[in-house]
C-alpha cells in the first residue's frame, strides 16, 4: 500500500495575527497594555431562611448562607420554601471588598 500526501503553501497573513503578540518595541519606547476582565468577589449571602433554596438572577445557588464568587454588580434574589412561600428582593449590589451580604435586608 503506497499513500501520497500533497501540501499547497498558503501565503503568510499580512498584519498581527489574533492571539499572537505583536513585534517588540523599538528599546526605550513607551508601551500602553490595555487588559479587561471581569471582576469576581467572594461573598456569601446570608438569609434567616436557612431551610429555603436561594436563587440569584433566577439561577438556584443553595441554601443560605451561600458562599460564591460573583462579578461586581447588581442582582435580584428569590428565596422559596419548601411551604411554598416565596420571597423576592429588590435590587442588592456586589462591590469589590464585599465579603457578605445579608439578603433579608432587600426583601421587598
Amino acid at each position: 500500500m503506497s499513500l501520497k500526501l500533497s501540501a499547497v503553501r498558503q501565503a503568510p497573513p499580512t498584519g498581527p495575527v489574533p492571539g499572537t503578540l505583536p513585534e517588540k518595541p523599538p528599546e526605550g519606547q513607551a508601551v500602553t497594555v490595555s487588559l479587561s476582565g471581569t471582576c469576581l468577589v467572594s461573598v456569601q449571602l446570608r438569609s434567616r431562611y436557612q431551610n429555603c433554596t436561594l436563587y440569584v438572577d433566577g439561577r438556584a445557588v443553595g441554601s443560605p448562607p451561600a458562599d460564591l464568587e460573583m462579578a461586581v454588580g447588581t442582582y435580584r434574589a428569590t428565596i422559596r420554601c419548601p411551604d411554598g412561600q416565596t420571597y423576592e428582593s429588590n435590587t442588592f449590589p456586589i462591590e469589590a471588598g464585599l465579603s457578605n451580604r445579608k439578603i433579608d435586608d432587600y426583601l421587598r
